[in-house]
């Protein structure tokens, strides 16, 4: 595993005066200090810099009270809210905004390493002005800006199971990807990190589940290599902790969902596969076991555990039409014809590359219908696997299964558990879990 970040920024206050914010960060201790120089700028252009001194709590209250001094008479400094990290920064007409993370939850902890769901932010205007609704074409059109402003902010995220980690543990990526990382770093003699800044760069992370690129893309550019520690990826989809007794053991269960940003909508408006291979609501599940008992453990060592899976929308194309008069089931169309199964080939590209093998192709559609409906895409489906592993070597050949779950729910429970249980021990036995060693965190 990785070891523990102790010195990461955590806290946030936010100060202004008439030219510039400052965004104060310290660690949790409030010993050590970061200052970030944001520009009131109604330009059009982001202008941020980071201090590159670090600063203890004393030394932050001089540097506060000097910009105090500077500004007495116009207008002064102020302190504008608190909060837990950067979102990210957006503009829409004229001018930027700072997004802020104001509240957070604790979600859960994988070894020393905790994860956050966001459940607070503010979007603060850089330019005074940007934020006002100075006002109305009409008496029925308001402003672009307040138009687009309230449309964004429409969107709760706080909401929405978005979730984040100041840890050098990259919680884009799976347990056996940050301990590969960690391995490697250690026997290519690379330094630690310095002052508790992620080990991972931004070039590092799966930019599949980073949901605020978009939001962090120009401020990334503008700090240097050295500043990156300002940069806070944010992930969606659901990260769930419970304890389990076992054999007089205590032992953390860690489930995680991350929901993949490309292709990604609602139910019914997004299915199948687009031109770039990427399926809708493509999300990835990992399930991770660690020994609480160890003292270990919160070291980052001990004995963890992790097996990880994929759902996503049938990889072909085909969508749903949505009637203006509701229909609980719409009608499944098969989309265009793709007869080398251009986008199926880098979907299946894409997890070749991601998970290696062997793959297992689960499809949980109905097989027998008196009235077709599933079973058309299921077959097309498993054309598309026939195709790919006839021209695949035999130990690299996709594995199809077909189950009807919903024909499975209509049988006794039991049968059900039973068939899940047995399909569960087969693709475990094929494709087996990731394991450290309890000794010394190595891999397995």
């Amino acid at each position: 595993m990785l070891p523990p970040s102790k010195r990461t920024l955590q806290l946030y206050t936010l100060y202004e005066t008439k030219l510039k914010f400052y965004l104060v960060a310290s660690d949790l201790g409030c010993q050590r200090f970061r200052v970030l120089k944001i520009d009131r700028d109604p330009a059009d252009v982001l202008s941020v810099s980071a201090d590159p001194v670090e600063y203890s709590s004393g030394q932050i209250r001089d540097l506060l009270a000097t910009v105090e001094a500077a500004y007495r008479g116009k207008g002064g400094l102020s302190k504008r809210l608190a909060g837990y990290g950067i979102l990210g920064f957006i503009r829409f007409t004229r001018g930027y905004y700072l997004i802020l993370i104001t509240d957070r939850r604790r979600a859960c902890s994988i070894g020393p390493h905790v994860v956050y769901e966001i459940t607070g932010t503010e979007m603060v205007p850089l330019d005074p002005a940007a934020g006002r609704a100075r006002g109305f074409t009409s008496s029925f059109h308001k402003d672009d800006e307040v138009r687009y402003c309230e449309m964004f902010q429409s969107f709760e995220v706080s909401k929405n199971d978005f979730y984040f980690s100041y840890s050098t543990y990259d919680i884009t990526h799976t347990l056996q990807w940050n301990v590969g990382q960690q391995a490697k770093r250690m026997a290519e003699g690379e330094p630690k990190a310095a002052d508790g800044r992620p080990l991972c760069s931004w070039d590092s992370l799966n930019q599949m589940f980073v949901w605020n690129s978009f939001l962090l893309g120009e401020f990334q550019r503008l700090l240097g290599a050295e500043d990156q520690y300002w940069v806070l990826p944010v992930t969606h989809g659901f990260f769930g902790q419970s304890t389990i007794h076992c054999y007089g053991k205590l032992l953390n269960l860690i489930v995680i969902a991350r929901r993949s940003k490309q292709f990604a909508g609602t139910r019914y408006l997004k299915r199948g596969i687009n031109d770039l291979g990427f399926v809708a609501n493509h999300a990835e599940t990992e399930q991770i076991v660690y020994d609480g008992t160890s003292s270990m453990a919160h070291r980052g060592a001990g004995l963890f555990t992790s097996f990880v899976q994929v759902r996503g929308s049938v990889p072909v194309f085909w969508h749903q039409t949505v009637d203006k008069v509701p229909n609980p089931k719409p009608n499944i169309q098969l989309g265009k014809f793709d007869p080398v199964h251009s986008a199926s080939r880098m979907h299946l590209q894409q997890l070749f590359q991601a998970y290696g093998t062997p793959l297992i192709a689960l499809d949980l559609l109905k097989q027998n219908e008196k009235n077709p409906r599933e079973s058309p895409l299921s077959r097309t489906y498993r054309e598309v696997v026939e195709y790919f592993n006839s021209q695949l070597p035999e130990e690299l050949r996709i594995q199809f299964l077909p189950w009807d779950f919903r024909a499975a729910c209509k049988t006794k429970a039991e049968k059900v558990i039973n068939d899940m249980t047995a399909i569960a021990e087969l693709c475990l036995h094929r494709t087996g879990f990731f394991a450290t060693r309890s000794t010394s965190g190595r891999t397995g």
